[in-house]
């Protein structure tokens, strides 16, 4: 009998040692809805991602017009033991995460932590004092397990999970890792000479993988090697970081990057060979960064509706909005940051930009109720592949808020054969205002908006391969409707474009390509 109570005793204790490591169980609580750890709970996990590294989330906008660097350097990424599953945790404080070092094995309390479901799909554990660091054990690189998957593959057992996803490509191989207005963001080594406002964070950057499936990575202004001054990787490869889930990046449009983003944590995560994925049909990109732009009709200051060369292959590209056009800036100077003194401390390419100057009015085509704006005609005659992709960048406004009022808000790409007959493809594209500098007008205060982004979005979309091989092929960026930006804090898009509003307005497009696989 006394044996029998023993093994009971030793049983029991093996029970409860493998409870106190379950990491399953805080997902079973969170997707059960429960919103505290009210007992003690211990699991056991590896760190994968670093302390205070600035990229491992995006940091909250605490005031109206500032960013707060404080969150994402208390947040660490943990896997569980066997790997197949990832959480967030968050401390109440950054030292609790420091003493740990990246690729420990850590024992973790929970008792007092909110639990969270992050976007439908992530987990998070929050507000974890440094005494629930119970021990840890350091462990290396070759100890973790590290998934390695296509854009089609991600899944939400995925997400905050370290994955190294391949057969990537850059959609626009100029610029830096992240093409900003420096004026904007955050303080740190590389623009401490701009003296920059610190209202802006985290931005995106575009990659396309070889089935032309957008995917977009996230890099925060205070990580300083997004700008090395050598570029952005070209040819193909592969991109290790933290899967996160649906981001709603109101600066860059909202849930406009699709269902998986990727947080790359250091410069090293991007492993790229030179041979390219993708071949170019035609490229618009004004690189040479000279104040006129090459026509048909011989190079012009300022245009209305010429046709405009493409820098590479063979097309033509021209709006039918009316107004003046002209170079204007582009936020993607690969170039270092240094002060006042250097001609690129802006981060921007002085004439890098083709920009549209009209009423908002002739953004619509009133007689025909649709949508005005940029058209492309380029020959794919001899091409052949199996994939076609479209890859733009645009921005709306001067850096002011006074020409952003009555830009259209919703953007569509459509594609035709002969010219009149258009059909669309891929989703709506949100227009973002270029960020503003705080200014008073008639004792009213015009502070940056939330909805103003940190520079050009980047934007892609697939187009049928039958265009492929053709003499000629036709495609337009119009506006999709007559929703118009306002000077309105939050929201943006809530204005309309109407016949008799000729207020000024602003559109410039950055780059503008065709690709083919």
């Amino acid at each position: 009998m006394k044996r029998i109570f023993m093994l009971l005793c030793l049983l029991d204790c093996l029970l409860v040692s493998a409870q106190e490591k379950d990491f399953s169980q805080v997902i079973r609580w969170i997707d059960e809805g429960r919103t505290y750890v009210e007992q003690d709970h211990v699991i056991e996990a590896v760190l994968v991602s670093m302390a205070e590294n600035p990229n491992t989330m995006e940091n909250e906008q605490v005031s109206f017009d500032y960013v707060s660097n404080s969150a994402g350097r208390r947040t660490g990424y943990f896997h569980s033991m066997d790997g197949s599953q990832g959480m967030r945790i968050h401390f109440e404080r950054v030292a609790a995460l420091k003493k740990i070092p990246r690729y420990s094995r850590v024992r973790l309390n929970l008792k007092g932590a909110r639990l969270e479901k992050v976007n439908g799909a992530g987990y998070a554990v929050n507000d974890l004092p440094e005494s629930a660091v119970l021990s840890f054990e350091k462990g290396t690189r070759a100890d973790l397990v590290i998934e390695e998957k296509t854009v089609p593959e991600l899944t939400d057992s995925d997400v905050f999970k370290l994955v190294r996803v391949k057969d990537l490509e850059f959609v626009f191989k100029d610029g830096s890792l992240l093409n900003v207005y420096e004026l904007a963001v955050q303080k740190t080594k590389i623009n401490g000479g701009c003296a920059p406002t610190g209202r802006m964070d985290g931005w995106a950057g575009l990659l396309c993988d070889g089935n032309g499936n957008p995917f977009y990575y996230l890099l925060n202004s205070g990580a300083t090697w997004r700008r090395s001054g050598e570029g952005v990787p070209q040819g193909h490869g592969w991109i290790e970081g933290i899967i996160v889930p649906e981001t709603d990046m109101s600066r860059y449009g909202g849930k406009v990057l699709g269902r998986y983003q990727i947080r790359p944590l250091s410069k090293s995560a991007f492993c790229f060979e030179e041979q390219a994925l993708w071949r170019t049909v035609a490229e618009w990109n004004w690189n040479d960064n000279v104040p006129e732009i090459h026509t048909s009709d011989g190079d012009l200051k300022s245009i209305g509706y010429h046709k405009v060369l493409s820098d590479k292959g063979d097309g033509l590209l021209y709006f039918n909005t009316g107004g003046e056009i002209v170079r204007f800036r582009d936020m993607n100077n690969p170039l270092l940051i240094n002060d006042k003194n250097d001609r690129n401390w802006r981060g921007y390419i002085q004439y890098g930009a083709l920009s549209v100057h009209c009423p908002s009015s002739n953004w619509w085509n009133w007689s025909s109720d649709q949508g005005k704006g940029l058209h492309l005609s380029v020959s794919t005659e001899g091409m052949k592949g199996s994939e076609l992709v479209l890859g733009f960048t645009f921005a709306a406004g001067h850096c002011n808020p006074f020409d952003v009022a009555g830009c259209p808000a919703n953007w569509k790409v459509e594609f035709s054969l002969d010219g009149k007959n258009y059909v669309r493809a891929g989703e709506t594209f949100a227009l973002r205002s270029l960020p503003w500098n705080p200014a008073e007008v008639k004792g009213v205060s015009y502070l940056t908006s939330k909805d103003a982004g940190a520079g050009f979005t980047e934007h892609a979309v697939k187009l049928p391969a039958f265009l492929l091989d053709k003499k000629i092929i036709y495609v337009r960026i119009v506006p999709e409707d007559k929703a118009a930006l306002t000077l309105a804090y939050e929201g943006g898009a809530n204005g309309s474009l109407h016949p008799q509003n000729k207020a000024s307005t602003v559109v410039s497009f950055g780059t503008v390509k065709l690709m083919y696989k």
